[in-house]
């Protein structure tokens, strides 16, 4: 007999292989077997990369909002909602729009910079506080949001018109500049911050009972904290740096996989990787195949299934309290 987590496992792989598939072979150029040069070119130099690039983002959104969620101690918390995505994506059209390049990694850096700039605000906010009200977080990450949309708003219109439409699909979420480079870059930066989270399982398992709790079990708190912050900030610049903005995945995947296999984090955190990337992989083939010939970013679709989960959360929250 398999257990629990095992079954989950196995069907989450069945499924991503189909979903992936899937992916590949959906757009607005049929393809048809055998392929001729021109369907080898379009499956393995513009699809494959895409499809390899949408699974590593949805993976590290999923993965970054199943952490942050412990965080800070509030199950609507979310790089999007809390205004870190905004954050990064300012940092990241700044260090574009000043040719800022530093060997390819000037956007990443950039973008790293306006998550971490984003999150010291949050935590300002929250010190002033004193708590982790639910209403009064989520107001800081409207307002934040809010900003730092309206700064690069203000920014689009100083900028030439052949600007406007890379700003414009980054707010938006947009995969379709995927290519092999930033597929490298973003496995590394995937790796490195995958491995850390979970060399911090047991932390965050802890930390999910209450920070007293993690800390009568010998736990320095803060320094776990401040460890697991820094990483989700270069995690989200990363994301929003080959992506833009894109929404909801690291609230919708980590529910519904505690749902499925528990709060063991040493399990949920991999699994909540898998299915962020094959949740993002399947929007993007949603947003290429269903509105073909145009194409639609693939931010707008995970907010139109994103956002009613996140009502119907908001909802049951308010009901429970």
């Amino acid at each position: 007999m398999f257990s629990k987590p095992r079954l989950v496992y196995i069907g989450l792989f069945f499924t991503f292989a189909l979903v992936f598939i899937f992916a590949l072979f959906s757009g607005a150029v049929p393809l048809h077997w055998p392929l001729s040069a021109e369907e080898k070119f379009i499956l393995f130099r513009l699809r494959f990369p895409r499809v390899l690039l949408g699974g590593m983002v949805g993976g590290a959104l999923a993965l970054s909002g199943a952490v942050l969620q412990i965080l800070f101690i509030n199950p609507l918390a979310e790089p999007y909602i809390l205004g870190i995505s905004g954050g990064a994506a300012l940092g990241g059209i700044l260090a574009l729009l000043l040719g800022i390049n530093l060997s390819g990694l000037g956007v990443t850096l950039g973008a790293f910079g306006g998550a971490l700039f984003a999150l010291a605000i949050l935590f300002f906010i929250i010190g002033i506080k004193g708590e982790l009200d639910t209403y009064f977080f989520l107001l800081a990450g409207v307002i934040l949001n809010a900003l730092f949309t309206a700064i690069i708003l203000f920014i689009s219109a100083l900028v030439k018109a052949s600007a406007l439409h890379t700003i414009y699909f980054w707010l938006l979420g947009d995969l379709s500049t995927a290519g092999f480079t930033e597929v490298g870059w973003m496995s590394f930066f995937v790796l490195i911050c995958g491995l850390v989270c979970l060399y911090h399982a047991r932390t965050l398992d802890a930390m999910a009972q209450g920070e007293v709790v993690a800390a009568t079990l010998g736990i320095s708190v803060g320094r776990a904290k401040r460890q697991l912050l820094l990483v989700m900030s270069l995690l989200v610049g990363a994301t929003v740096a080959v992506s833009g903005m894109i929404g909801f995945v690291g609230l919708v995947v980590p529910h519904g996989i505690r749902l499925l296999a528990g709060n063991q984090h040493r399990t949920t955190l991999p699994l909540c990787f898998c299915t962020g990337a094959g949740f993002l992989i399947l929007s993007d083939a949603i947003a290429r195949k269903v509105f073909a010939p145009l194409e639609m970013p693939v931010g707008v679709i995970t907010a139109l299934l994103g956002a009613p989960f996140f009502l119907y959360l908001l909802r049951t929250y308010v009901k429970n309290r």
